[in-house]
């Protein structure tokens, strides 16, 4: 498995980090982590994170995974990139809560998740 942390540094301070990606290129290729701080979104960080992730993956539709409350946050980015949202995933990790799934679908064992438990 090929994992890879791509960090985005306040260029008036190098200590702070002010935005991540990580990423994995296995068997499927998948932003599993975007974050940018607060103070600095609306900055075009974010896209530019997320072309960086997309020229390291290898492809536009990398599988991206988020939780329904924050669609309208990421809708910007789906609908620039034309994302297909792909499946939903009702409870996964929080009780009411729906995980949205896009260019792709979570391989996930039923029987591994439960003995996790």
């Amino acid at each position: 498995m090929k994992i890879e942390i791509f960090f985005v540094r306040n260029s008036n301070n190098k200590d702070e980090i002010i935005a991540v990606a990580c990423l994995k290129n296995n068997n499927g290729k998948k932003i599993y982590t975007l974050y940018v701080l607060n103070k600095f979104r609306g900055q075009g960080i974010g896209n530019r994170l997320i072309e960086k992730s997309m020229d390291w993956l290898g492809t536009t539709k990398p599988l991206v995974t988020l939780t329904d409350y924050k669609y309208e946050m990421f809708k910007p980015i789906i609908d620039k990139y034309n994302w297909e949202l792909t499946e939903v995933v009702n409870d996964l990790y929080k009780v009411n809560s729906k995980k949205l799934c896009f260019n792709g679908t979570l391989n996930r064992n039923k029987s591994k998740l439960l003995k996790k438990i």
